[in-house]
């Protein structure tokens, strides 16, 4: 009789086995990698949108207000706010930023209106904010995102500042 498999086909199947292991092995790590660097990349993207967003929207809305109104620091219901009063239709009103629940969020309303804070339309997740004047017209608003980190933002104030209420 003759044998049909000989040792030289079992040595080329258990190559080929090993070699696919070897193959299926490599892929499965560079997806892995892949994996790693597509959260962290995600990660990277989600703090750049909270910090950016959070400084560019404060930074605007200053100087979108800053040559007809006044700016001041104050606080709502124990919550440090960044008001800034306008004068519309002879009507004052004021636009509150501040931090209430996780969330930066402004208000505007009338002068005589009573609210409560979580009524404010929420901005940007963050973590904390703050706001003080460093200098005679110089604003600090300091907000910390929601990775821990504090960030500061100076802005130079050029209309009237009411004091610190």
């Amino acid at each position: 009789m003759i044998k049909l498999h000989s040792s030289a086909h079992k040595i080329d199947t258990i190559f080929v086995v090993a070699l696919f292991t070897v193959f299926a092995a490599t892929a499965f790590l560079v997806v892995l990698i892949g994996a790693k660097q597509y959260q962290k990349t995600a990660d990277n993207m989600n703090y750049n949108y909270e910090v950016r967003t959070a400084a560019s929207y404060i930074t605007e809305k200053i100087r979108q207000n800053d040559s007809s109104c006044d700016i001041c620091v104050t606080t709502l219901s124990g919550v440090d706010a960044l008001a800034i009063s306008t004068v519309e239709n002879e009507k004052n009103y004021t636009t509150y930023i501040y931090y209430y629940e996780g969330w930066l969020r402004e208000l505007f309303v009338s002068e005589s209106a009573v609210f409560s804070l979580d009524a404010g339309q929420k901005i940007v997740e963050v973590s904390d904010f703050s706001a003080a004047f460093a200098g005679t017209d110089l604003l600090e608003i300091t907000f910390t995102g929601t990775d821990g980190t504090s960030y500061p933002v100076y802005l130079a104030i050029h209309s009237s500042r009411k004091e610190d209420l």
